[in-house]
This record gives structure tokens, C-alpha cells and sequence, in this order.
């Protein structure tokens, strides 16, 4: 799962979001286990900020977001060693780094990454990434 799917639970009216909310019931009723390069926390809560600073919500409400985003039971890749792999990923799909670090993940642990960010999805299927665009997750 990437920051595209996070921001979800947090920020409401987003498309896709009862599909992230079933994720995010899933992680915290123990059925789904998580998996995310620890720069998932930055980017949710520079996603965070962008939404305070576009007026969109307000520090009341994504300061105690980010706490509770915090508690989540979410196992957090910490390898630096996979940086030569997410470099090259990064090359070859023309995706940024911090895509490419999802990808990495997601193939290395061999566990599809869900999105829903158009551009990391469609290029990571093209380079055969596992990965699902959000609104096609389904989940028992």
C-alpha cells in the first residue's frame, strides 16, 4: 500500500476510499497484514500538510490523523540495501524513487501493491510490478 491509500483513511471524500477503509478495517481487525518502505510516513503526512495548506482540513484535525496513523500496526521495510534495486526500477520505469521504493517492496516481498495513483499503477503493470488499482481491490 502506498500514501495514495493512507491519505484515504485521513482525508474524506477521495475515490476509492471505502475500498481503503476496508484496508484499513482489515489491518486493524488483524486479517491483513501491512507491509510499507518507512517513507509511507513522510509522505502521509507531507499529503497532510498539502491538505492544511489548501484549505482542505485543518491542523485540529490532521495533527491527532497522524497520531493515530502512527499507532497502526503497519510493518515498516527499514533496508537501505534494496537502493541499487529501486534505483534501477526507478530507470527502467521512468517512476520516481519513492514509487520505485513501493514497487521494490511489493516485488521483493512478493505482495501486490495497492494505489491509487494512475501513473505508478499503469507503469508498474507495464514493467509486470504486482500490482492493484484500488478500486478493484476486493476483499472478503
Amino acid at each position: 500500500m502506498d500514501a495514495s491509500v493512507a491519505l484515504k483513511w485521513l482525508l474524506p471524500a477521495e475515490q476509492g476510499e471505502a475500498q481503503a477503509i476496508q484496508i484499513l478495517q482489515g489491518l486493524c481487525d488483524k486479517k491483513l497484514t501491512l507491509s510499507a518502505p518507512t517513507l509511507l510516513i513522510y509522505e502521509l503526512l507531507n499529503g497532510l500538510l498539502m491538505a492544511v495548506r489548501r484549505g482542505r482540513a485543518t491542523s485540529d484535525i490532521v495533527l491527532p490523523a497522524s497520531q493515530q496513523f502512527l499507532k497502526l500496526p503497519i510493518l515498516y521495510d527499514t533496508s537501505i540495501k534494496s537502493g541499487d534495486s529501486t534505483l534501477a526500477l526507478a530507470i527502467r520505469t521512468g517512476l520516481s524513487v519513492y514509487d520505485s521504493a513501493y514497487l521494490e517492496l511489493a516485488s521483493r516481498i512478493q505482495r501486490p501493491l495497492v494505489t491509487s495513483d494512475r501513473d505508478l499503477f499503469i507503469k508498474g503493470r507495464k514493467f509486470g510490478c504486482p500490482v492493484i488499482w484500488i478500486e478493484d481491490l476486493r476483499l472478503c
